[in-house]
Order: structure tokens, then C-alpha cells, then sequence
């Protein structure tokens, strides 16, 4: 994906979700679409004014996606800095990862940037950071096999699956079955730990997921992952698998 079509996809786009934007930011996104570029950034601009942070975040895609004149990069990254400086966390991760695909930092390796602009967020307890910067540390433990890589990704994965939006900003968001049981499945397999992996397996149940389900029937049924044995719960998550929708890990 081209720079600008990272930004517009992690910024413009993602605004449509869920009806999570509101007011000005929804009638900049529309003007966007229609190709209204100035009344788009006026509209940004005023959400900005009244503290909706995901002015910013239109704002910024309208800098780089905009089809009448060239990218503004630096104007994007600005937004998004100022943004960041605000307290609202979506921005950096956003800020991290159009740093790291355009290969910019203000200093230091984009990498590094990128990742203190996430460990940021985390420790200021954006769920959504905590996520990314789990997957950051299991990443460095697949490369590297450091004890300390691990305990760092088990640490951020734990406080990252106490809330369910823990994985809103996740572009490969598509079913319960794909996040939550995947993590799941890395949690227990690659970083060897099972019991960590049973909150995420539950999630993926309570999406309305039948892999998650089957994985904690298993899991009651043997006494394993740390958890009791439970023939009960074993036969009702078993039972919730059977009757599941074909497209109940849906998590839109």
C-alpha cells in the first residue's frame, strides 16, 4: 500500500466504523467523498476547535489523500503530532506507522520512533498500543528468542486483552476466529504460554466465534491452560460451537 493510501485507510476510512464519528468529523468525511476538499477541511478543522480528536485524524488524510495537488506529508505528520501532544492516543499509533511505512523520524530511526510513539500510549493505557506493542515484543522474540522479549509481549498481551478494544485499530480486523483465536494460537504456541491464551480464546468466543468455543470446551474438558477441569462448561461452550452462525465470529 502506497503512503497515501495507508493514511486514508488508517485515517478517513476508518472514521466510517461503527458510527464512532460524530458531527463534524462525519460531514468532513462526506465532503471528502464528494470530492468537496475545502469544505472537507473546514469541517476537520472545526471538530478540531470543538476537542473531537478525530478531527485530526481527517484532517491528516485529507493532507495526504486528497487527488488535487501532491501528498502534504509533513502536514500530516504535524496534524498528527499536535494531535498526539493532546492526549489523543489513536494518533500515535497511527503517527507510528505512517512514520515506519514512509521510512521517516525526526532524529531517530523510524523503527525506534515508531515503537516509542506506541510504548507511549500503552503505558498511558491505550488498548489499542498495549496491542501493537505486544505484537512488537513477539515479533523480537520470534527473531531473537530473548527471555526478556517474551515476558515484555506476555506483559502487554495480559493488559491488552482486559479490554475489548484492544484490536479496533487492527487493519487485518475481519472475524473473531482471525484475531482473537489467532492470538490466542501465538500466545500459546509461540511465546509457550498457555494459560495467557485462555482470555484471548474467550474473547473469540464472545464474539460469537465456534473456534473459540471449541478451543475452551477442549480446554475445560482437559483441565489444561491453568484452568479447571469443568465437564459442565466443557458441554456448554461445546454445545454454543454446535448451534454458532456460519458468521458469528463477525465482528462488525
Amino acid at each position: 500500500m502506497t503512503a497515501s493510501g495507508t493514511v486514508l485507510a488508517i485515517g478517513v476510512l476508518c472514521a466510517l466504523h461503527a458510527g464512532i464519528v460524530l458531527g463534524d468529523t462525519t460531514k468532513a468525511v462526506e465532503a471528502f467523498k464528494a470530492g468537496n476538499y475545502v469544505e472537507a477541511e473546514r469541517q476537520a478543522r472545526a471538530a478540531i476547535a470543538r476537542g473531537e480528536g478525530r478531527g485530526y485524524e481527517v484532517l491528516a488524510g485529507l493532507m495526504m489523500a486528497r487527488t488535487d495537488r501532491e501528498p502534504d506529508v509533513d502536514g500530516a505528520i504535524a496534524v498528527l503530532q499536535e494531535a498526539r501532544r493532546t492526549g489523543w492516543h489513536r494518533a500515535n499509533v497511527m503517527l507510528a506507522y505512517l512514520l515506519r511505512t514512509l521510512g521517516r523520524s525526526s532524529g531517530k530511526f523510524a523503527e525506534d520512533e515508531s515503537f516509542a510513539l506506541l510504548l507511549e500510549a500503552a503505558e498511558r493505557g491505550f488498548p489499542p498500543a498495549q496491542y501493537f506493542v505486544a505484537k512488537e515484543y513477539e515479533l523480537l522474540f520470534v527473531g531473537y528468542e530473548r527471555p526478556g522479549d517474551r515476558a515484555a509481549a506476555l506483559r502487554w498481551f495480559r493488559e491488552a486483552a482486559k479490554s475489548p478494544t484492544s484490536v479496533e485499530m487492527e487493519e487485518m480486523r475481519v472475524t473473531g476466529q482471525q484475531i482473537y483465536c489467532e492470538v490466542g494460537g501465538r500466545i500459546e504456541n509461540t511465546l509457550r504460554s498457555p494459560q495467557d491464551a485462555v482470555a484471548w480464546y474467550r474473547r473469540c468466543a464472545d464474539v460469537g466465534c465456534s473456534e473459540g468455543m471449541g478451543k475452551l470446551a477442549g480446554i475445560y474438558e482437559a483441565g489444561s491452560h491453568g484452568e479447571k477441569r469443568d465437564s459442565l462448561a466443557a458441554q456448554r461452550w461445546r454445545e454454543s460451537a454446535r448451534i454458532a452462525k456460519p458468521d458469528g465470529c463477525s465482528l462488525q
